[in-house]
């Protein structure tokens, strides 16, 4: 059976869905989905996209500006404001580079196991991130269109 299905099965989520739990959520479900998805693609394709312990830092840096301001409101200090600039800034980008390195991951098998050569865009990664990646996954496992795409 194909690994894109089964991957396909395993995160079991639409886009919209993804988008819908992460909105009610505050974000948390986004991070919960980042762990299944890493600790699936290493699975299933054999791959690492990221180890654990990148992903904790990128939910450390996302959720302590949180506990920053909070101090900064308690104690009055206004320097603290612009490390809660930095330290967004910066997981911002952990967050792009981990969607990035697990698009290139998708790429890479779907072109070496199955010759089916996907034209993704680092574009797509920086506007919608994971949102992105949780698409890709869909279509890679949509059995229909990789039925099609075997028979070319």
């Amino acid at each position: 059976m194909n690994t894109f299905v089964e991957l396909k099965k395993e995160n079991n989520l639409s886009t919209f869905k993804f988008i819908l739990w992460t909105l009610i959520t505050f974000g948390i479900y986004q991070f919960v989905w980042i762990y299944r998805v890493n600790k699936s693609i290493k699975k299933l394709l054999g791959v690492e996209v990221k180890s654990n312990a990148y992903i904790i830092t990128l939910i450390i840096l996302n959720y302590s500006p949180f506990f920053i301001a909070l101090i900064g409101i308690i104690t009055s200090l206004a320097f603290l404001e612009s490390v809660n600039s930095i330290i967004d800034f910066i997981s911002f980008f952990i967050l792009i580079e981990w969607a990035n390195f697990a698009r290139y991951v998708l790429t890479y098998y779907s072109l070496g196991e199955y010759n089916i050569k996907l034209k993704t865009k680092s574009f797509y990664i920086i506007i919608f991130n994971i949102f992105y990646i949780n698409y890709l996954i869909n279509y890679l496992g949509d059995e229909k269109r990789f039925n099609a795409n075997q028979s070319d």
